[in-house]
């Protein structure tokens, strides 16, 4: 992929967002992408929600961030991830908190008004 001039790849958890059905189930079966990645130099874009069926859909992006991202980060200690869309305190004090320089984040900023 980074041949053909791919920077980045997309991570949508399955149910997330629009369209995102066949998204992803189980993030383990991702580490042996995630490690082609790194090796590619190849940036890991996130969609940060939970969609575990017990997580109020207004706890979806926090409890991502509390569970989801640091596996990520630690299961791949080189890849380079962009938490997109950001709309929460949690999600903006774990990135600015995490002084971790492969680690960075959009911020939606009409999300943040309601």
């Amino acid at each position: 992929a980074a041949d053909a001039g791919v920077t980045a790849v997309k991570l949508y958890p399955a149910g997330a967002t629009t369209h995102s059905d066949r998204g992803v189930t189980d993030l383990s079966a991702l580490l042996p992408a995630l490690r082609a990645m790194e090796q590619c130099d190849l940036v890991l874009c996130v969609h940060g929600e939970s969609t575990a069926v017990d997580v109020d859909v207004f706890d979806r992006e926090a409890e991502f961030v509390r569970t989801q991202l640091p596996y990520l980060l630690d299961a791949a200690p080189r890849l380079r991830i962009v938490l997109e869309h950001c709309s929460t305190r949690d999600a903006v004090e774990f990135i600015s908190h995490r002084n971790d320089a492969r680690l960075a984040a959009t911020i939606t900023v009409h999300h943040l008004l309601y």
